[in-house]
């Protein structure tokens, strides 16, 4: 019965993750593919900003050169290490505690925004995910060797060279991820057993050393970049207040509606609890703090620096708090059924709750394989299809549209944009974009019969939409007279 269940939600996440690539890159993924991964190694190691995953980047461009530049090639390796990050932990989960946490896991893995959102992107979450995801296990493997009753083999070889290679793959694509790695390896060598603590520690030296090979070239830049400002700085207060808001507030507002922050907080940190719990038994103190220390570690390492963070930043602490939150749903599960009726009653009710996620699941699922984040590709197919050559936006983000042209449009001050919308009548095709939009009057284009494109996408920007205006010369006007929508 476990097997079934497992095999029919890998099914949904291998579609879910997988349908749809060909679509639309949206700004962030063009960025990184045109300012590094299009330019390689050089590109990549000559000038580092927070957009640049550098492993990711390196990753991309070297399939691209063997396969081909495409969008579904952009997003390889992105997709498949955070569909592979979601099997690392529920397989783990198997072995080591049993269908109830694994099949947890898979559900808040499979169900997860913020993994279905970062995951498929062309950018280095997913890198991160499965990064996190190893640490993880290969953290937890290597303090329940050493813990009693662990039953587990002797040889701590592989969980150690695992939690190298997880340390160096995630912070070669994102510095940041050096905190977590750092906790995980703490926790190793202060609870640890001897064998433990000399792996951790030689694991710690090996990783550090690659890392900082890694971004010597641009080791300087690094550090600058780590005072950029997006997002609100974290407050001291962050690391007992953030993780609930960043890792499953998303979840809770997609699948029950908007749900108080408080709620979040409660059930989140009652799960934590819970898992931690279960976790002492399977992995002693060491393997337990490993899991977990991760989480309020990060996020008080950087209130300490006074950092600007936005939850994508740290999506990556999705995985250890899908492994404490599966274990803890699995250790209530069992607390439950001490009592037979009370048992079989929160079984049943799990088996609900994870049954009507799937299903909701299921529709937000569609709608990110149906239609892109932002939707430049149709916009360019609008655009060439007219056969103008003017071609303008309002947009300050406009190296999407730069992509997909081939070209750059043009973007004039707010002065500029109003002669030519409304004080000049030669043929153009006018771009709007919602974000970071130079002031606009679009009514002047449609009082000169201007059609008009809405054209369909995920990111509604607070209801305005991305659209395409049309001004033809007098004699192909009609050649556009078709709808509004597309």
């Amino acid at each position: 019965m476990v097997a079934a269940v497992l095999a029919g939600l890998l099914a949904l996440l291998v579609w879910s993750r997988l349908s749809g690539l060909d679509q639309s890159l949206w700004h962030d993924e063009v960025w990184t593919v045109v300012y590094y991964v299009r330019g390689g190694p050089r590109a990549i190691f000559g000038r580092y900003i927070p957009n640049d995953h550098m492993l990711f980047s390196l990753l991309a461009w070297a399939t691209a050169s063997a396969l081909g530049p495409s969008e579904v090639v952009y997003r390889l390796w992105a997709v498949v290490p955070g569909c592979v990050a979601i099997v690392v932990l529920v397989a783990w989960l198997v072995r080591r505690d049993g269908g109830a946490a694994a099949i947890a896991a898979a559900i808040l893995g499979l169900t997860s925004p913020i993994h279905l959102q970062y995951g498929r992107d062309a950018r280095g979450y997913g890198l991160a995910f499965l990064a996190e995801a190893v640490l993880v296990v290969a953290a937890t493997e290597l303090a329940a060797r050493g813990a009693r009753g662990a039953g587990a083999p002797r040889s701590a070889r592989g969980p150690a060279i695992a939690l190298a290679l997880a340390g160096v793959a995630g912070m070669c694509t994102l510095p940041v991820l050096v905190l977590p790695f750092v906790a995980a390896v703490a926790a190793l060598a202060i609870l640890g057993d001897a064998r433990a603590r000399r792996s951790a520690i030689a694991t710690a030296a090996f990783a550090g050393v690659v890392a900082l090979a890694f971004y010597a070239p641009v080791a300087r830049q690094v550090v600058v970049a780590s005072s950029q400002k997006a997002g609100p700085k974290v407050p001291w207060s962050g690391f007992a207040t953030l993780p609930p808001a960043h890792l499953f507030q998303w979840h809770a507002d997609a699948y029950l509606g908007a749900t108080s922050a408080l709620a979040v907080r409660v059930a989140t940190y009652v799960a934590f609890a819970l898992g931690f719990v279960r976790a002492l038994r399977l992995a002693g103190a060491a393997g337990a703090l490993a899991i977990a220390l991760p989480i309020p570690f990060t996020y008080a390492a950087l209130a300490a620096a006074g950092m600007h963070l936005e939850p994508r930043f740290v999506s990556w602490l999705a995985m250890n708090g899908i492994a404490l939150a599966a274990l803890g749903v699995a250790e209530a599960i069992e607390r439950a059924a001490r009592r037979p009726a009370l048992g079989k009653a929160a079984v049943a009710a799990a088996s609900i709750a994870g049954a009507l996620a799937v299903w909701r699941f299921v529709a937000i699922a569609r709608d990110h394989v149906a239609l892109p984040r932002e939707n430049w590709k149709a916009v360019a197919e609008i655009v060439q299809q007219s056969g103008i050559a003017t071609v303008v936006s309002d947009s300050g983000r406009r190296q999407a549209l730069d992509y997909y042209l081939g070209r750059p449009v043009l973007i004039p001050s707010a002065e500029g944009l109003d002669r030519l919308l409304c004080r000049d009548s030669s043929p153009l095709v006018f771009v709007h974009h919602p974000v970071r939009s130079v002031p606009a009057d679009r009514g002047c284009l449609e009082r000169s019969g201007a059609r008009r494109y809405v054209v369909p996408q995920r990111t509604s920007y607070g209801g305005d939409a991305l659209e395409v205006w049309i001004r033809a010369a007098p004699e192909r006007a009609s050649e556009h007279a078709r709808p509004a929508e597309r």
